[in-house]
């Protein structure tokens, strides 16, 4: 008999986990880029009345950002632990989910890889979010099949 509620919880504590991670990192890094003026990590806030209406803004998102990403990777870290997975394979998995956010970033912002060291990355995690994604799309039809 599978207990529901030991589940729940540790789903819960995994949120937990991630959304306590995500308000320290945001604070942590917020703090960072006023420290040493930093103006990708600084938050700036500004707020126009005219008579058109009003403008507000809020400038740069990018500690919002690192920390969405790092309290996903710490939350699912968490499960893994809690699951019982091997370190060998929360790793590699951790890797995958890795290259995955690295090749969104790639399409979406156009990360420039002109260097030896980034080129070599950019093929490494480009290879791996190609791999893993072929694997998950051709294991769900062979299981498909195999029913």
């Amino acid at each position: 008999m599978i207990n529901y509620s030991k589940k729940l919880n540790v789903k819960l504590k995994a949120f937990l986990v991630g959304f306590i991670s995500f308000i320290v990192i945001t604070f942590a890094l917020a703090f960072i880029g006023h420290k040493f003026s930093l103006s990708w990590l600084t938050f700036a806030y500004t707020k126009q009345n005219s008579e058109s209406g009003f403008y507000v803004s809020l400038k740069p998102l990018m500690p919002v950002v690192i920390a969405l990403i790092a309290s996903f990777i710490l939350g699912y870290l968490y499960l893994s632990y809690k699951r019982g997975y091997t370190k060998k394979k929360t790793l590699f998995k951790l890797f995958i989910v890795i290259s995955y956010i690295y090749c969104l970033g790639y399409i979406f912002f156009d990360i420039p890889h002109n260097t030896f060291v980034m080129r070599g990355i950019h093929a490494i995690m480009s290879f791996t979010f190609s791999y893993s994604l072929l694997y998950f799309l051709l294991k769900d039809k062979k299981q498909k099949n195999s029913d």
